[in-house]
């Protein structure tokens, strides 16, 4: 009779036991998988805005190859116009005023630039010296 009892205690601790280790096993597994799947969509995520940069740089490199970005930057680096235009320069724009973020500080950004000699230019003389060769 303790025998019986004995063996049947340790077939139901034997059990248990097994139950425990089979239920943690299945908690880890599943932990394990859901950080997996977490790793696999951040990777998903990383690879769907690296494609859509490449995109962005593909699209503006194929702008930058046009003639309209050509015309544009030749105008705006190397002040070219074309035969039937008029070139204006603008002064007056104080670039210091900028702020950081690339805005303009509205409240003054233009300051009186108007230049001035001390003393009075006698223009047909100064053309005289030019043409001549002569410095003032």
């Amino acid at each position: 009779m303790m025998k019986d009892r004995l063996a049947n205690f340790s077939f139901k601790f034997a059990i248990t036991i097994f139950l425990i280790f089979a239920a943690y096993s299945n908690v880890n597994l599943l932990i394990r998988n859901y950080r997996l799947e977490k790793m696999i969509d951040e990777s998903r995520i990383n690879a769907q805005k690296a494609e859509d940069r490449n995109k962005q740089l593909s699209l503006l490199i194929s702008y930058y190859k046009t003639e309209s970005y050509q015309d544009i930057e030749a105008r705006r680096r190397l002040a070219f116009k074309m035969p039937d235009e008029t070139f204006m320069l603008v002064k007056g724009l104080d670039y210091s005023k900028l702020k950081n973020s690339g805005e303009i500080d509205l409240s003054n950004p233009y300051e009186n630039k108007i230049e001035t000699t001390s003393d009075k230019v006698n223009f047909p003389l100064e053309w005289w010296y030019f043409l001549t060769g002569q410095k003032t």
